[in-house]
């Protein structure tokens, strides 16, 4: 049986946001399990987030409970952004 930190790493996560100019915008992320970091005003853990296929570091981060969500394969909406686990 894997780890959820395995599951984790296998993890791919497709983010979708929408542009002022209403373009939709699409970027790969993998989860970067190299450390995990407090999320600033959430009083949450989570995860950096890179660039995928290229591995750079983004600026991007996903909360542990947004991450488990996705693996489950939930699709999570704030309006502009969507998030959504594809392989």
């Amino acid at each position: 049986m894997k780890t959820i930190e395995q599951l984790i790493n296998e993890t791919t996560l497709l983010f979708m946001w929408t542009e002022k100019k209403a373009k939709k915008c699409k970027q790969l992320y993998k989860v970067d399990l190299s450390q995990i970091i407090k999320i600033g005003g959430l009083d949450e853990e989570g995860y950096k987030l890179t660039f995928y296929p290229e591995n750079n570091i983004s600026n991007m981060v996903i909360t542990k409970t947004k991450l488990f969500k996705c693996m489950r394969g939930e699709i999570l909406s704030d309006g502009t952004n969507t998030i959504q686990k594809i392989f």
